[in-house]
């Protein structure tokens, strides 16, 4: 151990050895591959169809394709024993515990049918009473058979596939099963949100409603196929869609041809007018918005003719108590959830029957959708024969554990899923007349296997931590607010009110929840339109008003260069003068420049401020203000009997002084020298 942890010069000298000889036996690995396989392109073998089942001695005509390889080549098949157990299943998936050989079958590719690289093997199974041949496989019974394909040259393996053969031996008379399994599949028709933040249509979006875009083949594959289904809507999607059709004759119309096979085969579930985290909205206080969420789905949803809803079943793609006990008040009762959020039953079969989900005394039938199954279709494939066989092969060994029994699978697939129109007819031509499995629409398996709710086995959902909303609720608050002052501008009939509905509404997808910027770009837009909408209302610049009466009225010169007449509410304020008609009016202002009069009463002469403001009705929004300078010439009938008064004082007592001074100024008598001494004579 010393010697291992503490290299010696021997040590790194046997080491390098091993490297060497390491080294050589893989050049000589590549050396001895390269030999074998043919000039050009290395073979790759893969699976390009098979039949979804087949029955004791019918052909199985399996296609594979084997690029560019030499006729000398073959084609090895190796049937391994049926498998009987989910594990088994999905050990035999990665080539691990295959189990016994019980039928071989080996073909040169130069005798094989072929068209340019694909191969059409002429495999049969053994029926007891036909001679068996070289490409007869001697298997009879009912089961799920891992089947190893692989293409061999000179002798060596140097491409391999795993797939499984479903045998069925079933008649009309004599049913493989006592009891199909139900398969309710839920397909999306979902897409991002239509309208960027500027109005526009999303080109990316646009382009997956093309006939050969994302939603263009989920579409045409859902109105060709009479398989029944489930269409998880996106209401805004087909909103926007239908919309777009008139203009745009190049796309795929979705909307009509869902809505004809709506009547007849599929069903329609209830949702939300865009993809939503319910617990996350509900745990950031924005369960208040989800009933307008719901109506607004709704209401898209019944614009199509020939629609039907239905307004019981939701399908989740996340969920917890709150969501079911919000769910219930809009008359939810029956809901499809993820198996990731659902505690496991203890139980050796797969979990394939309804259960109940118990919110404050109430109940809701509920179905899993398996997450492990949906995973199988969920990845993007250039051969799906293959994913769509293991996918069948998986259902039809659930059908066979409990064969007797009346039971069902549900797989949702993922809002965004984006399949190949090979692998949707392959799912859904698979699915058809299938002797195990009875493809069905949620509402068909609701009906068939929990209507009586009281008997259903309770399950819990699983605590979860939702993740953050891509708006908060003081975001939303601005931009709701925003938007409803606009409206009490223009009227709530005017389009733009729509559009900001809109872009509030797909702002809370959870199709965002990773990226918030465009969340907020949706909401920014709303308040930046309703601004560029107020700048069109302008006041006169700052003026001078000069009134002469006591009572008099001010106009206010108001442009409105938003093109449309604008409801408004007009405030006047001044320290300095009276209203006697009031300080503010609500008024329509029509197009272009109007006056608005307001009545004044100046009780002093002098100069001061008049403020004029307008507003949304609400005082929402501020769209312009100045401010006005009055000038008033005015007397007061106060001052002027206080001056009347004064100047009567003043003339009266001017007139008494002025005859008391005058009586002063009357002389006296001086007498005489001779009247002086005749006066002293006298006495």
């Amino acid at each position: 151990m010393r010697w291992f942890h503490r290299p010696t010069r021997v040590s790194r000298g046997f080491r390098a050895l091993l490297v060497g000889l390491f080294a050589g036996l893989s050049a000589f690995t590549t050396s001895l591959v390269t030999s074998v396989a043919p000039a050009g392109a290395a073979p790759s073998l893969q699976l390009a169809s098979i039949p979804a089942w087949v029955a004791p001695g019918a052909a199985v005509p399996v296609v594979v394709s084997v690029g560019d390889t030499d006729a000398s080549a073959e084609i090895g098949v190796t049937v391994h024993s049926a498998v009987t157990s989910r594990t088994a299943f999905e050990q035999s998936v990665e080539g691990r515990g295959l189990g016994s050989a019980v039928a071989r079958a080996n073909i040169p590719v130069g005798a094989t049918a072929s068209g340019g690289s694909s191969i059409t093997l002429p495999l049969q199974l053994a029926d007891g009473s036909s001679p068996a041949t070289e490409t007869t496989l001697a298997v009879r019974r009912t089961g799920v058979y891992p089947m190893r394909i692989e293409l061999r040259v000179d002798g060596t393996v140097v491409s391999e596939l795993i797939t499984h053969l479903v045998v069925a031996d079933a008649t009309p008379e004599r049913p493989a099963v006592g009891q199909r399994l139900g398969v309710g599949l839920v397909v999306p028709l979902i897409a991002e949100p239509t309208y960027l933040p500027d109005g526009s249509p999303d080109p990316d979006v646009v382009a997956s409603f093309a006939p050969t875009g994302r939603l263009g083949r989920i579409g045409s594959a859902v109105a060709t196929h009479a398989t029944p289904l489930t269409v998880l809507p996106g209401p805004e999607t087909l909103q926007s869609w239908a919309g777009l059709i008139p203009d745009r004759p190049d796309l795929f119309d979705g909307p009509t041809s869902l809505a004809a096979q709506s009547v007849t085969t599929h069903q329609v579930v209830s949702a939300p007018y865009v993809p939503l985290d319910f617990p996350s909205l509900l745990r950031h206080e924005l369960g208040d918005r989800v009933p307008a969420q719901l109506a607004a789905g709704a209401d898209a949803l019944n614009t199509t003719e020939g629609r039907r809803i239905d307004p019981r079943t939701m399908v989740l793609t996340s969920a917890d108590q709150a969501t079911l006990a919000s769910l219930r008040e809009a008359g939810v009762d029956r809901v499809v959830v993820p198996s990731a959020q659902v505690l496991p039953v203890d139980n050796r079969f797969t979990a394939a029957e309804p259960f109940a989900l118990d919110v404050d005394g109430r109940r809701f039938a509920a179905f899993e959708s398996r997450d492990e199954l949906v995973k199988i279709l969920a990845t993007t494939n250039a051969y799906p024969a293959q994913q769509v066989q293991q996918f069948l092969s998986w259902l039809s060994l659930v059908a066979l554990e409990q064969p007797n029994r009346a039971r069902a699978i549900v797989a949702n697939f993922p809002e965004l899923w984006d399949p190949s129109s090979a692998l949707l007819d392959a799912l859904l031509r698979g699915l058809t007349d299938h002797p195990l499995l009875a493809a069905s629409t949620l509402d068909q398996l609701f009906a068939r296997l929990a209507t009586d709710s009281a008997a259903l086995t309770s399950r819990q959902l699983t605590p979860i931590d939702p993740a953050t909303p891509p708006v908060t609720a003081s975001q939303l608050d601005a931009a709701s607010a925003d938007l409803a002052s606009f409206a009490s501008l223009t009227g709530s009939d005017d389009p733009a009110i729509a559009s900001g509905t809109r872009s509030i509404l797909t702002s809370m997808t959870s199709l965002w929840n990773n990226r918030p910027g465009r969340a907020r770009a949706q909401l920014a837009a709303i308040t930046g339109s309703v601004e560029a909408f107020a700048r069109g209302i302008q006041l006169a610049g700052d003026r001078t008003i000069t009134i002469t009466a006591r009572r008099a009225t001010v106009p206010v010169a108001v442009l409105n260069d938003t093109g449309a007449p604008v409801r408004v509410r007009i405030s006047i304020a001044s320290n300095r003068l009276f209203f006697p008609e009031g300080s503010e009016q609500i008024v329509e202002l029509p197009a272009r420049s109007s006056t608005v009069d307001f009545e004044v009463e100046a009780r002093a002469s002098g100069t001061f401020p008049l403020d004029v403001n307008i507003t949304s009705i609400d005082d929402h929004l501020t769209l312009a203000s100045s401010r006005v300078t009055v000038r008033s010439t005015v007397v007061s009938g106060v001052g002027v009997v206080i001056a009347v008064t004064a100047s009567v004082f003043l003339l009266g007592w001017w007139a008494l002084h002025f005859r008391r001074t005058r009586r002063r100024a009357v002389p006296t008598a001086v007498p005489t020298p001779t009247e002086s001494v005749s006066s002293r004579a006298a006495q």
